[in-house]
């Protein structure tokens, strides 16, 4: 059984990704987007950048603040106010369990304070939703935005595509500001910079590096002997990297060509392959490649085949049960060989050709289709 190990190394500039914290200051006024760790998310419905004196949450400071609001002088809004939404679609984002964020309700755009419940309801990767009602409660100190926090049982580690907020009472209540919003980590695809494979000392070596993969819960590593069927052959869990380089060995593999991709999978359970690629492994009788064609219908093969020196080799020709049914010697010349094989004695099926003794063999496999 062939060992399988990986070994793990961090690219330089990495770096851990935790609450990122968005209080609307260094956006520009009356825009419509704002920025967290470098993602831009758009704001929709009645939506935009304010600013006002001493307007803050939980506590009384000098000078102009910015938040985000529905807007003075535009007429307020009453039921969904807007919504938050990454411009990049394949980007999703989670919200803090730990931090409070805050809001204000009111009447007249903001003019006179109002007590009001809003809900706040977010959009996952899957498309169904999930939300929460917060109850503001305006009557403490003017100017100070009140501090809601997100239920960890709702909210606790969920991939958001977008959040919507609604005034749902009273109905006088149509303005509605928020600040200090806490996001944990805008979660980037993953983007497989390169994935490449050679063989060196007794191993097969799979090496591939990623960008912005905070998404990322693991890769399996898939093999296949003919370059359509894989099978998995080992696992790398991913991280909370920016930026990552990674390797896997896997000792002792078979002689000739191998064919591996990853398999990317997210943490809600979405998943993406990588390209194909091959890693050929030259054994001491030499190259083998791959029938063709194949699948055959009438039996009739060639296989190309390089050798260091002129010899005999056995060729043995197993159905899918481990029964032998064909078992010939066929002459080898050193170097480029071309063979052909009439194997139209063989019923429809799949079967495995080996070449070589137990010792050092390399399989191959045949799809006779009639």
């Amino acid at each position: 059984m062939n060992k399988l190990f990986f070994v793990f190394a961090l690219m330089l500039n990495s770096s851990f990704l935790f609450c990122q914290l968005e209080d609307f200051e260094g956006e520009p006024l009356g825009g419509t987007t704002f920025t967290v760790n470098g993602v831009l998310f758009n704001v929709t419905g009645d939506f935009l950048i304010s600013q006002f004196t001493n307007f803050s949450c939980g506590a009384t400071n000098t000078g102009l603040n910015r938040y985000l609001d529905t807007g003075a002088g535009n007429g307020g809004s009453s039921g969904v106010v807007g919504s938050f939404v990454p411009n990049d679609p394949n980007i999703t984002f989670q919200v803090s369990t730990s931090a409070a964020q805050c809001a204000w309700t009111g009447q007249a755009d903001g003019n006179n304070n109002l007590d009001g419940t809003i809900r706040v309801t977010g959009t996952k990767v899957d498309n169904t939703t999930i939300s929460e009602d917060f109850f503001i409660d305006t009557t403490i100190p003017d100017d100070e935005l009140v501090p809601f926090t997100f239920s960890a049982g709702i909210w606790g580690n969920i991939d958001l595509k977008s959040i919507e907020f609604e005034l749902i009472s009273p109905a006088a209540v149509d303005y509605l500001a928020l600040d200090e919003f806490q996001f944990v980590g805008v979660a980037l695809p993953v983007e497989l910079i390169t994935f490449e494979g050679y063989y060196r000392e007794g191993r097969n070596i799979l090496e591939w590096s990623t960008a912005s993969e905070l998404n990322n819960e693991k890769f399996e590593i898939e093999e296949s002997q003919d370059g359509r069927e894989f099978q998995k052959v080992g696992e790398v869990k991913g991280t909370t990297f920016e930026q990552q380089a990674y390797s896997f060995e896997i000792e002792n593999p078979r002689n000739g060509i191998s064919y591996y991709r990853l398999k990317q999978i997210d943490f809600d359970g979405q998943f993406e392959f990588s390209e194909v690629i091959i890693v050929n492994v030259k054994g001491e009788n030499g190259e083998v490649g791959e029938f063709y064609p194949n699948p055959s219908k009438l039996g009739l093969v060639n296989l190309d085949y390089v050798a260091q020196n002129d010899y005999e080799i056995t060729v043995s020709v197993f159905d899918m049960t481990g029964k032998l049914v064909i078992n010939q010697i066929q002459s080898i010349s050193k170097g480029n060989n071309n063979l052909s094989f009439d194997f139209s004695g063989l019923n429809t099926g799949i079967y495995i050709v080996k070449f070589g003794d137990e010792i050092n063999p390399t399989h191959r496999k045949l799809i006779i289709e009639r």
